[in-house]
């Protein structure tokens, strides 16, 4: 009896606890302070407390920054909130703590010195940098013995060298940044365990440098690697080996060459990724191609995509499109509906376990036309549907065992009742 009383005890809190995880209970935002024009966003962070905001409205700022405590920093606009070096700072952005974000910003004109950075990030864990614009700096970004940060969606341009993981760093993911007009793209030395897929490399004069490092520079396929715009690979086949008639986006041989692998999947387009945010996970679509990409755009409650196309008349236009599942799928491949100026275009479509890569070709007939693809509506915070789920089986036990228990105390009692009757 003791027992079965101590289980039900247990499921209960068991019960409790993964409920209370499901809708997370609000214990207040975290602190914010706001910088303006003409304020110093160093006396800000000095003054923050741990994991406080510090919203920066548009401005130029002339300072050096050292981040020692665990902030989120974010622009008002990524063009309009300036972090200028004026050419003399060794460093623009210092970042030495864990779990600092840094996002919305332009940091640009550190020193010309060598091993000068716009944004340094030494000896720290679990960094965020996105939708930053990096720019004319000896070392765009600089990792030094650091690990597990993510830099997503940035801008990185005209540097010596545009990210450079060195000395010990490593296990960083880095994706959806365009580098362009840099010396060295990416230069890897001692760092490894990063991953460095779904990147646009734009006539950098050496795009990546490697040395003394193990790294993963594509995602496998169908997913792809990053887009170089010095390939000079085809796309005339599909599938893993390359060797089934069809476009499918990626190129048809290996990145340099064949001889060294680097990246074995490449985009044949320029890559864009594009966030959503859901209430308990980030997604992210990716859409590459030939022509221009504006207002895209993901209704969740249609499980559809639309966003326009740019280019010149007549162009023949080449899309390849990343659709996470979890947002948006379909049983069969020929369920997908995609729609170009009113025309119903046919995808080559391919499937891995996360996401659904259709790849489909039209001519431009003006220049500005409007793509839409739609499917059915994924479950998207799937983790909370099974903590729902788990809540409801364990209430099912706990209702069982409750029904158990004044069983065996009737049946108890009767046996008590029998043995005194006799």
């Amino acid at each position: 009896m003791k027992a079965l009383l101590l289980i039900i005890l247990l499921l209960s809190i068991s019960m409790l606890a993964l409920w209370n995880h499901t809708i997370p209970q609000v214990s207040g935002s975290p602190s914010q302070i706001v910088v303006s024009e003409g304020e110093s966003i160093q006396a800000a962070i000095n003054s923050a407390e741990e994991n406080s905001m510090i919203f920066v409205k548009n401005g130029t700022y002339r300072e050096q920054l050292l981040v020692n405590k665990s902030v989120s920093m974010v622009g008002e606009n990524t063009e309009g909130v300036i972090l200028d070096g004026k050419g003399e700072f060794a460093y623009i952005v210092n970042i030495v703590a864990d779990g600092v974000e840094l996002e919305g910003f332009t940091v640009r004109n550190s020193s010309s010195l060598y091993d000068s950075r716009d944004v340094h990030v030494f000896k720290a864990a679990d960094v965020v940098l996105q939708n930053c614009r990096i720019e004319d700096g000896y070392n765009g970004i600089l990792f030094t013995n650091s690990s597990n940060c993510k830099i997503f969606n940035n801008q990185i341009q005209k540097n010596i060298i545009g990210v450079k993981f060195h000395s010990n760093s490593g296990s960083n993911a880095f994706s959806g940044n365009t580098l362009v007009n840099n010396t060295y793209g990416v230069y890897v030395d001692n760092s490894s365990h990063d991953l460095i897929f779904y990147n646009s490399f734009i006539d950098n004069t050496y795009p990546y440098w490697t040395d003394d490092s193990e790294n993963q520079w594509d995602n496998g396929y169908p997913s792809g690697g990053n887009y170089w715009s010095n390939y000079n690979g085809t796309d005339q086949y599909t599938g893993y080996y390359q060797n089934i008639t069809g476009s499918d986006g990626l190129g048809d041989s290996p990145y340099p060459y064949a001889e060294i692998r680097l990246d074995n999947f490449p985009f044949i387009n320029p890559i864009m990724m594009k966030p959503y945010i859901s209430s308990s996970s980030a997604y992210y679509f990716l859409i590459s191609s030939n022509l221009t990409i504006v207002d895209f755009n993901f209704y969740l409650e249609d499980a559809s995509v639309n966003f326009t196309v740019k280019g010149i008349n007549g162009t023949r236009g080449i899309l390849r499109v990343s659709l996470p599942k979890q947002l948006m799928w379909v049983n069969l491949a020929t369920e997908w509906i995609v729609i170009g100026d009113s025309k119903t275009l046919t995808p080559l479509v391919e499937e891995d376990a996360a996401n659904s890569y259709l790849c489909f070709h039209f001519d431009l007939d003006q220049a500005v036309e409007t793509v839409s693809i739609s499917g059915h509506k994924g479950p998207t915070d799937s983790v909370g549907f099974y903590r729902l789920l788990a809540a409801f089986v364990l209430v099912g036990l706990l209702v069982a065992l409750l029904i158990g228990v004044i069983f065996y105390g009737k049946r108890q009692s009767l046996k008590q009742t029998s043995t005194k009757t006799t």
